[in-house]
């Protein structure tokens, strides 16, 4: 058997306790984000895109908050056991802290991993989905690619760039010139697109091919296709966009998918460019459980020293406290770390750890 009857009878006491308290979070973000968004309203962009733009917004927002819900959760939960004295039942029967620990974080594991499939899978769509959304209507025809990147067609044009590193600063862009038939007449190929004041896009490191007609020397001289090829340093070009189009698409890499972070930080390290905010990102997902864990791990010991006098709401009111705070110091030490030039590891590890060593050290003395 998998589960216990009490360690399944402890899983349904929090999972539904942690679930109401993600999606009041949750909510509350949305809301917020919402009302920052009014500001923005436009013909273009009406009440009902903020609303789906806010809408998108929070399959991020749940993941960055589960954590602190799942403290609030998790004190609600046994709170309402230890207030009907069955908490003290479980006690007498044998059952030790850390043994209520290890029954919570196997009971909690398919919730985990429901987390981490939004995290990593629908929180980066629907951020890629609202950028989108949100893009200015002078770039009406950008659509977004894998890994930020995008594609857009202009007249007889189709534009494409591998990522967006800054507004100003694209990686990996492809420029194809169509004729009247769709067909390929000349495409130019850029390491980078750089935007400078007053004199527009600039291509780098430019490889350019084009198709020419030439007279075929022989027996039987005839007009025939030749596919040229040169290169350039430099090349100014005409892109139909102002880098404030793009500039949503430089922002809130913290919620790309591991892979799409890991891509991203191998093609700047390849150009030599910064990437400590990325490997920030990157190593705060990777602490991500190390959090989950030290909140469950601290939840226990609250509880237990609380006892059956403590209320639910003043349960409540401690965990979301405690997790705000967490949460809070936890973005600024990683935040202060990564402009202090600490490893990204370390930033992103270190309160987490801090937290889960004490709050198990804590754990260990309570009888």
């Amino acid at each position: 058997m998998i589960f216990g009857r009490i360690e399944a009878y402890l899983a349904r006491s929090v999972i539904w306790a942690v679930l109401a308290a993600m999606m009041l979070l949750t909510a509350l973000l949305g809301f917020s984000e919402l009302l920052s968004q009014l500001g923005r309203i436009s013909e273009h962009y009406p009440l009902s895109k903020a609303l789906v733009f806010a809408l998108l917004k929070m399959p991020a927002y749940a993941y960055d908050v589960f954590p602190m819900a799942l403290l609030i959760g998790v004190l609600a939960g046994l709170g309402q056991l230890a207030t009907q004295g069955e908490l003290t039942i479980i006690r007498a029967s044998g059952w030790s802290p850390s043994r209520l620990l290890l029954a919570l974080a196997k009971g909690l594991l398919l919730l985990w991993l429901m987390m981490l499939f939004v995290g990593e899978g629908v929180a980066p769509w629907a951020e890629k989905t609202a950028m989108q959304l949100r893009l200015s209507s002078g770039a009406q025809n950008l659509s977004l690619a894998g890994e930020a990147g995008f594609w857009m067609k202009e007249g007889q044009r189709y534009i494409t760039a591998k990522s967006v590193v800054r507004s100003d600063l694209l990686m990996g862009v492809d420029i194809f010139q169509l004729d009247a038939a769709g067909g390929v007449i000349k495409i130019w190929q850029a390491e980078q697109a750089v935007y400078q004041e007053n004199h527009g896009w600039l291509l780098r490191s430019v490889r350019e091919q084009w198709l020419s007609t030439a007279l075929i020397d022989g027996a039987f001289p005839f007009v025939g296709l030749h596919w040229q090829e040169q290169t350039w340093a430099e090349q100014a070009v005409h892109l139909p966009f102002e880098p404030q189009a793009l500039s949503l698409m430089a922002q809130d890499k913290k919620n790309w998918s591991w892979s799409e972070l890991r891509s991203q930080i191998d093609a700047m390290s390849a150009n030599g460019m910064q990437t400590q905010t990325l490997e920030l990102a990157l190593w705060r997902k990777l602490a991500h459980p190390v959090s989950l864990f030290a909140m469950l791990a601290l939840a226990i010991p609250l509880l237990l020293r609380a006892g059956r006098s403590a209320s639910m709401g003043g349960r409540v009111l401690v965990g979301i406290l405690i997790g705000l705070v967490f949460f809070l110091v936890n973005r600024v030490v990683g935040d202060m770390a990564s402009l202090a030039d600490f490893p990204p590891m370390v930033s992103a590890f270190a309160l987490p750890m801090f937290v889960l060593v004490v709050s198990l050290i804590w754990l260990k003395r309570i009888r």
